[in-house]
């Protein structure tokens, strides 16, 4: 009796281990789970507003990770084409971009279907790069038309 509670427990243990690992690796598809629109801030005294809109997500040639496209700005009316750089660590996915008119860093890891958190180097006083933490939330999927410079 108590061989076959074990097998069964057991049983039970391993099916709930590989539905939570299907159910994870399905929530991880950088190609649906990252395109829209985001909005959030980043941790600065002024003009601390940030949208992310990502068009498409495809695949590196290389299999390295995938290139998202799309635009980056401080308000909607703000934006500029962007080029995001993809990738797994393990479970998580990673969104790494530069902003060109800054050289701005930024780096975001992805917690959850909806909430990227992370941090961006902002050029401080006497030019010095500091750390901000940056937090944006997906407000539209798929993106509608978005204005801005990058259109």
């Amino acid at each position: 009796m108590k061989t076959s509670i074990s097998r069964f427990l057991l049983a039970i243990a391993l099916q709930a281990v590989l539905f939570g690992s299907t159910i994870a690796s399905a929530q991880v598809d950088p190609t649906k789970v990252l395109v829209g629109v985001w909005e959030g801030t980043v941790a600065v005294n002024h003009d601390n507003e940030r949208v992310i809109v990502i068009k498409s997500v495809k695949p590196k040639e290389d299999g390295s990770g995938w290139t998202a496209e799309g635009q980056y700005g401080l308000t909607r009316d703000r934006l500029g084409k962007m080029t995001y750089n993809v990738s797994m660590q393990g479970n998580d996915i990673i969104v790494e971009f530069v902003v060109a008119r800054t050289s701005n860093p930024g780096r975001l890891k992805l917690v959850g279907a909806k909430k990227p958190d992370g941090q961006m180097n902002i050029v401080g006083d006497a030019g010095k790069k500091v750390n901000r933490s940056m937090t944006l939330e997906k407000v539209e999927s798929p993106p509608l038309d978005v204005a801005g410079s990058g259109n």
